[in-house]
């Protein structure tokens, strides 16, 4: 009997299993994406500080009073989603962080109550809290980080939903029309000096200033505030006509570097320490090419040329390396993947915080606040306004793009007990402005359609409207008709490889000349 008991337990398990592969069901857990796990274990990394300690109300009270830029609270309680004290941020940016967990609660009806801080800007925060009176080193959810902010929990960025006054558009769509530069400069014909365009005003970009171009190198920076039409700008398609991009971040990270890696181009990526959450799965040497920071004009005269020439010299890798980047920004970084991570990340955080999830005063229901945002000032936040009224409050403030480490925090009260008006953000972000007619080629592919959020205080749900029409954007069907018609060029490329149809008088050989970075 027994036999036969485990003969039908194992029988029903099969089954189960046959039915999951066919349909896609996920037998357990609500996760719904087939990314490599790798791509999610920077979660358990972002938040490996917290694992012993856990994440009290207290440390979330004391990031929330404690920040002093843009910014909001997300709390999630009994499934709904709710917005706490949003301060105004920079452009779209708030809206678009907001767009993506409509996202997520549209598409996962099991997210646990928990209680975050999230920081829609370019760096992460160092607090300084002291005065508060609540628990130090609370978590920040963060766009990018370096190693030492082990208090920055890193998410996906505001760009997967689009980025309008930069001319961005949905990811998705942003995919497609990268593809379809790709496929209009072929490899043969692109260009083989390595390109960079930007604006000479952030991170040490001056240091291009005046650069004279070459065969090599066509590296240009200007005031892209004064002279946003300059006569040498290249619109982001367009930059698939370049076999070699420069990835070269200004003041933090650079959102470009995923869209560069769509036009199937080598990708050099001037590593300054700041990151995202997909950098750690990024290979040198595999996906792209990771070099030192950039420095000094030496290095765009001597270290990058040298490379550039070693990539000129070894064409079949180099165009592996290209191909493999473009794989990895189309298919790691799809939108099921991004939408999973957001939820991954969701589900461990809660699991750190053991203490009942309550209803903040100032929550705002996530609906109303992306149809109707409900901004606060930091001193109208309740709860905060005792701790930011004593006498030492006003030099309590949390500063952004400011060095960290030991002492840091002392050098920060006393800057700001000094002057508190220093304490204003020292940094724009870039300007990036894209190709229009390509835009508009892209768009006429789709079908205009209005932002739909509707929102009932009364309803069951925060979200009575699909994902899908939170913005315009081309459908998934029509996307996956599309990019599975461009599919040939990688395989075509690929043969042309094994065919020997593409010259290399220079085989890539490590032992000799050891690997292709600085």
């Amino acid at each position: 009997m027994q036999l036969e008991l485990r003969l039908r337990v194992l029988w029903t398990f099969t089954i189960v299993l046959l039915i999951s592969k066919i349909t896609g069901l996920k037998i357990s857990s609500g996760f719904k994406s087939d990314a490599p796990q790798d791509l999610f274990s920077q979660i358990a990394n972002d938040l490996g500080p917290y694992r012993k300690r856990g994440i009290s109300d207290s440390m979330t009270n004391g990031v929330d009073c404690g920040i002093r830029d843009p910014g909001f609270r997300v709390q999630i309680k009994n499934q709904e989603v709710y917005m706490v004290g949003e301060v105004e941020g920079f452009q779209s940016r708030n809206r678009n962080i907001k767009l993506a967990l409509v996202d997520v609660a549209a598409e996962y009806t099991d997210l646990p109550d928990v209680d975050f801080v999230v920081g829609p800007y370019d760096w992460t925060a160092t607090e300084v809290q002291l005065a508060l009176g609540f628990e130090e080193g609370g978590p920040v959810l963060s766009q990018a980080k370096k190693a030492e902010h082990t208090n920055a929990i890193l998410y996906p960025d505001h760009t997967f939903t689009d980025w309008q006054e930069a001319d961005t558009t949905s990811w998705k769509r942003e995919q497609y029309m990268m593809h379809r530069s790709a496929m209009h400069h072929p490899w043969m014909a692109r260009d083989a000096s390595l390109l960079f365009r930007g604006s000479n005003l952030t991170g040490n970009r001056h240091i291009a200033f005046g650069f004279e171009t070459n065969a090599d190198m066509d590296i240009r920076v200007w005031d892209w505030v004064q002279e946003p039409a300059h006569e040498h700008f290249v619109g982001l398609p367009q930059h698939c006509k370049s076999k070699y991009l420069l990835d070269w971040p200004g003041n933090s990270y650079s959102a470009r570097l995923k869209y560069l890696l769509l036009c199937g181009s080598v990708v050099v990526h001037s590593d300054n320490g700041w990151y995202e959450f997909y950098y750690p799965m990024l290979q040198h040497g595999e996906h792209y090419m990771k070099i030192r920071a950039l420095n000094s004009t030496a290095d765009l005269h001597t270290e990058l040329t040298h490379l550039n020439q070693k990539l000129n010299k070894t064409p079949k890798h180099s165009r592996r390396i290209a191909n493999a980047g473009q794989r990895f920004a189309r298919e790691i970084l799809s939108d099921d993947n991004v939408r999973e991570y957001w939820y991954r990340l969701i589900k461990q955080y809660a699991e750190l915080q053991k203490h009942e999830i309550r209803l903040h005063p100032d929550a705002v229901l996530l609906g109303a606040s992306v149809s109707n945002p409900r901004y606060i000032t930091y001193d109208q936040r309740t709860g905060c306004r005792s701790a930011s009224g004593s006498s030492s409050g006003s030099a309590q403030r949390t500063v952004y793009g400011l060095p960290t480490g030991p002492g840091a925090a002392a050098a920060v009260v006393a800057t700001t007990q000094a002057d508190p008006a220093a304490m204003t953000n020292p940094a724009d972000p870039d300007i990036m402005i894209h190709d229009a007619q390509m835009r508009a080629d892209a768009q006429a592919d789709d079908t205009d359609s209005e932002l739909q959020l509707s929102w009932d205080s009364n309803a069951d749900s925060t979200i009575e409207v699909g994902s899908d029409q939170i913005h315009p954007q081309i459908s998934e069907e029509t996307v996956g008709e599309m990019m599975a018609h461009l599919e040939p060029s990688i395989d075509e490329a690929q043969r042309e490889e094994s065919s020997g149809s593409v010259s290399e008088p220079n085989a890539y050989d490590e032992s000799e000349s050891g690997p292709m970075s600085w």
